[in-house]
């Protein structure tokens, strides 16, 4: 019998991620936006993320834009919590990745006044106010 091999970050993570997409939103006393499939695609994201590869970005990105509710006709977004709040700080990370500095200061932007509507605590502002603020500098 051969010993069990032991599971990569990757294989666990993803496990963790099926695990939490396949929780029934009945069985839950959390609003819709707090829903467990929405946190395991922010997990997702963080996985591709991590890898830095060009087409992982991208799927990445997409992660993030279903986790925020984002509507590309209207260019608005659905969820607006503390969640969405450091997934749209996750976007701009994946765009500057790109070398896309306009779209990472846009939602970095949106990050921004999402985390004034819901009343976000000072430390988590400063520091989208601070990413903000150099994404912008280094744009000029």
């Amino acid at each position: 019998m051969e010993p069990d091999k032991p599971s990569s970050p990757y294989s666990v993570a993803t496990e963790r991620l099926v695990r939490l997409w396949k929780k029934p939103q009945s069985s839950l006393k959390q609003p819709a936006d707090q829903h467990p499939s929405l946190f395991a695609l922010a997990e997702k994201a963080h996985i591709l993320m991590d890898r830095r590869e060009g087409i992982d970005l991208d799927e990445a990105l997409e992660l993030c834009r279903l986790r925020v509710g984002f509507c590309l006709s209207s260019g608005r977004v659905r969820y607006r919590d503390q969640s969405a709040m450091h997934t749209m700080e996750d976007m701009a990370k994946i765009y500057d990745e790109l070398n896309q500095l306009r779209g990472c200061s846009l939602w970095l932007m949106q990050a921004e006044k999402v985390g004034r509507e819901i009343g976000a605590d000072r430390l988590a502002m400063t520091h989208v106010i601070d990413k903000l603020t150099e994404a912008q500098e280094r744009q000029k």
